[in-house]
């Protein structure tokens, strides 16, 4: 398909078949993530720490969340792993609901959530590791977000509104679809599924045109940092922090032509009605 007829007729998430191998899942992961931590992503994990350990220490949150959710994981526990620290113990009620649209994801998101759990970190311990050294609160993390996951196969568009304390999505909403205006709405629900004063945790790709999952490519929004930021803020978030790296125009796989220009976070919070 032509940069030209992408633009007139976008790919939407209903018309993408989401269903992966374990072959393709786990080549994806251990492409992206199973190999240390690539510096440049890394970048936006301290940050994003960084915002939320300030935040959480000035509102005395740390530990006493009790409602989070991880939307599209695809056995990725990272941003279950970032909340994690702001979390109540399962006992008292703490929980991270992880999720993915596609089942083959959700199988391999419970394996490692239970790995995780029981304290089996094998590829994530390089993380963890980064994490403990950005900021002490986050020593455990991993094997904390296994604990308290809650894996479930459901679809980020049908978060309830007002349900949650906490949000993580890591690179998910610019990438289930190449409409814009789709990408609106996806990001409207996800900040409306947060109750006032909930926190969102978000990376996304900046300046992706799609990406490759064996031979497959899946769609993206060319997104940048002041459009994310003007989505957030019409969608009732104040904003702590937002921001991406300098443009590294790197394919994510090797012969992969889909290329991005940058990766991104944003740390917010829902405006109270």
């Amino acid at each position: 398909m032509t940069m030209q007829s992408r633009q007139e007729n976008p790919v939407r998430t209903d018309e993408v078949d989401w269903g992966w191998t374990p072959e393709e899942l786990r080549g994806y992961i251990q492409g992206n993530y199973g190999e240390g931590v690539i510096r440049e992503d890394w970048v936006l994990g301290s940050v994003a720490i960084a915002a939320l350990a300030v935040h959480a220490h000035d509102q005395g949150l740390f530990g006493t969340l009790s409602r989070a959710a991880h939307l599209g994981a695809g056995g990725v526990p990272r941003g279950s792993a970032i909340l994690a620290p702001l979390m109540s113990d399962r006992d008292e009620g703490g929980k991270i609901v992880v999720s993915d649209l596609g089942a083959d994801n959700v199988a391999e998101t419970r394996k490692v959530m239970e790995d995780l759990a029981r304290g089996r970190l094998g590829k994530w311990q390089p993380h963890q590791d980064k994490m403990s050294r950005s900021n002490h609160r986050w020593r455990g993390s991993f094997r904390r977000a296994g604990r308290l996951a809650v894996v479930e196969q459901c679809d980020i568009r049908d978060l309830p509104p007002k349900s949650q304390q906490a949000v993580a999505m890591e690179y998910v909403a610019e990438s289930m679809t190449a409409d814009p205006h789709e990408h609106a709405k996806i990001m409207e629900a996800v900040c409306d599924g947060l109750e006032p004063g909930g926190v969102l945790y978000t990376t996304y790709m900046i300046g992706s045109d799609g990406y490759l999952v064996g031979d497959k490519v899946r769609p993206a929004v060319p997104v940048t940092v002041d459009y994310i930021g003007k989505v957030l803020r019409k969608n009732g978030m104040d904003i702590i922090f937002n921001g991406g790296t300098d443009a590294s125009h790197q394919a994510r796989i090797e012969g992969d032509p889909h290329a991005y220009d940058g990766m991104g976070v944003a740390v917010a919070l829902r405006r109270s009605d």
